[in-house]
């Protein structure tokens, strides 16, 4: 299902429009691939927008329903969706199996469900300044972020991710699988309040680097290891993630 999303809107035509914020600042709806430099950057609910090589300088925003894939870009201070569809970052839909780097200064986050739409995140080669923060969400599909054995993120040249601050995964629900592995988290890694569907799925949490604590809690199975090559987390205090 997720490999279907790689694939979407690969024929759809570059478009943009600018329109004024609430303060009258100009920001640009991306509506199919967009690879230019601006400040504010959305994608409007039910939209599709493929960014490739962009540069945002401020923030990004993805409305309901709507799509984001992301390859080589950079975004300013935060990326923040509320009840998207699917969000995928490190692939490109140009060239397969290549891409590069989203960069966010600040937090991004994603938060809220669509239910019952489609929904899949696989969030990959992402380097966060501050909070990565997965939260109340729920997908049809998996929710992937890092993890680099024979996943999602395996399609992306750089599979795992690297958080400044505190990296959360919490209350979400995932019909396939959750998996958070091998990323570096500078502070707190939490996964906790999680379910996944009952029928064999899976709740993995492995091979993080942690700067303080990992903990895992209430989550729906417990958190197992989906591969014998996945390892234990490292952290500098506790934890609580097998």
């Amino acid at each position: 299902m997720m490999r279907q999303l790689l694939l979407i809107g690969v024929c759809l035509a570059a478009a943009s429009v600018m329109v004024s914020g609430a303060g009258g600042e100009s920001v640009t709806t991306c509506s199919g691939t967009f690879a230019g430099t601006v400040a504010d950057l959305a994608v409007a609910a039910n939209g599709y927008c493929d960014l490739e090589g962009a540069t945002i300088t401020h923030d990004l925003s993805v409305g309901q329903n709507a799509i984001l894939i992301a390859s080589d870009t950079t975004i300013g201070h935060d990326l923040n969706a509320s009840k998207p569809s699917s969000i995928l970052t490190g692939f490109s839909t140009i060239a397969p199996l290549s891409g590069g780097s989203v960069r966010v200064g600040h937090d991004l986050i994603v938060s809220g469900s669509n239910a019952p739409q489609f929904a899949g995140l696989a969030l990959c080669d992402t380097v966060v300044g501050h909070d990565l923060r997965v939260t109340g969400t729920v997908l049809t599909g998996v929710l992937v972020v890092g993890d680099t054995s024979q996943d999602f993120c395996s399609y992306s040249p750089s599979p795992a991710d690297r958080v400044g601050h505190d990296l959360i995964v919490s209350n979400n629900f995932a019909y396939e699988f959750i998996d958070v592995g091998n990323n570096t988290v500078g502070h707190e890694l939490v996964v906790a309040g999680n379910t996944t569907n009952s029928l064999g799925n899976y709740i993995d949490v492995s091979d993080n680097i942690i700067g303080h604590d990992a903990t895992c809690a209430t989550n729906t199975p417990p958190p197992s290891k989906d591969d014998p090559a996945d390892g234990p987390n490292h952290t500098r205090h506790n934890n609580t993630c097998p």
